[in-house]
């Protein structure tokens, strides 16, 4: 049965007679056609509807799909070497990024929004225990020489890397050379082996966040 929340304005779910067939819909039900001004957006709801439009979020299945999963990786490595900047905003993106930041813009170009922090983005997803069963797209946390910390990571969270298969992990990495009176780093964004990276003891969480 096709529910309100499972509707998608691109899927073919069949005719009205199918559906009556199925018992789906009631054959006597009416629809009455909205005046102009009143014409509805899709996510949007009328006041005097009978369902609930869910907002327009995103949608996954069990697993990532092929398209996602190529975007995710061509997105990735097409910005390699891009700058990186401390603090950086979301509306610098793609010219600048931070570790948190250069994931959240990944994720968003496949239709799923990822808070802003690292400690806020650990804290998404499912958990990944045995580092052999690592998919393209998992997360890997680090405390990072400036980490946030919470009840659930008292360690501290400060650096984050996205898993590229083949032993790749990408992440937009930096050096201090600053602190006073303000905090610079430089870097870039860069790829390198996942394998040294999972042996060093600061990874605090490996997070799956499209299963």
């Amino acid at each position: 049965m096709v529910r309100a929340r499972d509707f998608h304005p691109h899927t073919n779910y069949g005719g009205v007679a199918q559906w009556q067939s199925e018992g789906l819909i009631n054959p006597r039900s009416q629809v009455r056609s909205l005046p102009p001004s009143q014409k509805l957006v899709w996510g949007q709801v009328s006041p005097r509807s009978w369902v609930r439009s869910p907002p327009l979020v995103p949608i996954f299945n069990n697993s990532m799909n092929n398209q996602q999963l190529e975007k995710l990786l061509k997105t990735a490595k097409s910005l390699k070497g891009r700058p990186y900047k401390y603090g950086a905003k979301p509306s610098e993106a793609p010219r600048f990024f931070d570790c948190s930041g250069f994931i959240q813009y990944l994720y968003k170009q496949v239709g799923y929004h990822l808070p802003r922090s690292t400690i806020e983005q650990a804290e998404k997803g499912i958990t990944i225990k045995n580092v052999k069963n690592l998919k393209i797209g998992d997360l890997i946390f680090t405390r990072g020489e400036r980490g946030h910390y919470n009840k659930k990571f008292p360690m501290g969270i400060g650096h984050v890397l996205m898993y590229l298969g083949n032993n790749q992990a990408i992440h937009a990495a930096s050096k201090r050379i600053k602190t006073n009176p303000k905090i610079i780093e430089k870097g870039k964004v860069k790829i390198e082996s996942s394998q040294k990276i999972l042996k060093r003891n600061d990874v605090i969480v490996i997070k799956r966040i499209l299963k």
